[in-house]
């Protein structure tokens, strides 16, 4: 075999395995892309929670998840005043959770729905009770929607704190890494709906009497 055979051969040898290296560079590069694009987690599975004034979308199972936790809380939690069966316990013996028709969030959503001829969800006042607690509630609710002063205004007890017990901010901090575990993206001002809104619904789901319908219907104003 002459010097130029060889050579020629060589060169023929060198391209193939170039070639091949260059093949296998390029299913490495595509698996790498397929891995990489199909193993992080996509816009749905990181779903970004849309909120509005009103309500938070969540699965219903995280809302359990959530409200349970701090309806239990060691530190202040609602069962450290309204029992574990939500029937009252300690400086909540007269708030039955099992009968919302007795709560005075129906009384209050019933006298706005006189005054204003609106159908207010019971929800909603609990919520914003459970979100604020009773001292900013009586402070800024009727005002806020323009029915201040009533006669009958009614105000909750003081020590009704809702969600601001003395572990408020790690309570935050740990729904927020439980949202994240769950691949939810909220922003962590609206951590404390999230929280006030999950301890209604454990509290519905848990105590209340099956298919109760928990709206105030419209009373008609005395007079």
């Amino acid at each position: 075999m002459n010097s130029f055979v060889f050579a020629m051969k060589g060169s023929i040898m060198l391209k193939w395995l170039r070639d091949g290296i260059n093949a296998k560079l390029v299913i490495v590069t595509i698996l790498f892309a397929y891995t990489t694009i199909f193993s992080q987690p996509t816009l749905s599975q990181n779903k970004i929670i849309e909120t509005n004034d009103s309500y938070v979308e969540l699965p219903k199972t995280l809302q359990m998840k959530i409200g349970k936790k701090l309806y239990f809380e060691k530190k202040q939690g609602c069962a450290s005043c309204h029992g574990i069966s939500g029937k009252g316990a300690d400086r909540a013996q007269n708030v039955d959770l099992t009968k919302p028709s007795s709560w005075k969030s129906f009384k209050v959503a019933s006298a706005i729905n006189c005054q204003k001829n609106t159908n207010l969800d019971v929800r909603m006042v609990a919520e914003d009770l459970i979100l604020n607690g009773a001292e900013k509630w009586n402070e800024n609710f009727y005002e806020t929607i323009g029915l201040k002063p009533l006669s009958k205004t009614v105000f909750f007890n003081k020590e009704m704190i809702g969600i601001h017990s003395t572990a408020f901010k790690r309570n935050v901090r740990s729904i927020y890494r439980v949202l994240k575990r769950n691949e939810l993206q909220i922003k962590s001002k609206i951590i404390p709906k999230v929280m006030a809104q999950s301890v209604f619904f454990y509290i519905s789901e848990q105590f209340f009497p099956e298919n109760l319908d928990i709206k105030s219907t419209k009373e008609k104003c005395e007079g």
